[in-house]
């Protein structure tokens, strides 16, 4: 018969556990826990986006897999981006009344990167109430979700994010393209700062771009009732031209 485990001293696994809460590795679990309590909204598994900038918070992830000693596979984690498409992975969405399709198999393998996120996410909040009877096992518990978010998140990564990432760039396209427009007129700024002259035509070509590209969101907006109004943003425009605007009250409501 193959022998029986040899039972731990309850007093031997108390300091284990305490000892083991001074250390590094749960130092690293620590401010993780503490990272996102504090410096990031609550998620869920039905969160349907996340924008906010993530790599911090995935910096420390990986900061708790090296602690613990976990052979990463996945050496891409810290991006913001995949992360993201791990909340956008729906074979349906209906946005900004358009449907939207992604295939079932590349929202399966995203489903099993987010569930394995997720068991981290909230037993990190647990860690402290471990029992000294359990401590073993909870540790090896924790030490497998790591090991399967690292195995999983690769697989989204090499395998669904490029499709899930196609989708989403046709959602936010036209805010996109504007933020585009917006940045050329920085750069044209910054020309004009240093005395440079910026050719007419270029500026007309800038300008009728941004109007358009402008126009085409607040469209899409009025469509979707979120706006009121749908304004002409060329009049708009022109109307900064005329001299004395500001101390006009009827102008200034205006624009």
């Amino acid at each position: 018969m193959p022998k029986k485990a040899k039972k731990l001293d309850p007093e031997q696994l108390k300091r284990q556990l305490e000892d083991w809460l001074e250390g590094d590795e749960y130092g690293a679990i620590r401010d993780f826990r503490n990272m996102k309590d504090e410096k990031f909204p609550q998620i869920d598994e039905i969160t349907e986006d996340v924008v906010e900038d993530w790599e911090e918070l995935l910096e420390s992830i990986v900061k708790m897999m090296e602690e613990m000693k976990v052979n990463r596979k996945c050496k891409e984690m810290v991006n913001k981006e995949y992360f993201r498409s791990l909340f956008f992975a729906k074979t349906e969405h209906e946005i900004n009344k358009q449907n939207f399709t992604i295939e079932k198999k590349f929202v399966d393998e995203s489903f099993h990167a987010k569930a394995a996120f997720f068991k981290i996410y909230r037993e990190v909040d647990n860690v402290e109430r471990w029992e000294p009877e359990e401590f073993p096992a909870r540790k090896k518990a924790f030490l497998k979700s790591l090991q399967e978010f690292d195995k999983t998140f690769q697989k989204h990564i090499k395998a669904c994010h490029n499709e899930i990432d196609t989708v989403l760039r046709k959602v936010i396209a036209p805010l996109a393209y504007l933020v585009g427009s917006t940045s050329n007129f920085k750069k044209i700024e910054v020309l004009q700062d240093s005395g440079k002259e910026v050719p007419p035509f270029r500026m007309k070509a800038l300008r009728d771009k941004f109007c358009q590209e402008c126009q085409d969101l607040f469209k899409l907006l009025y469509y979707c009732e979120i706006i009121s109004d749908n304004p002409s943003i060329e009049s708009v425009l022109q109307k900064f031209k005329i001299n004395g605007w500001r101390d006009s009250v009827a102008l200034a409501f205006f624009i």
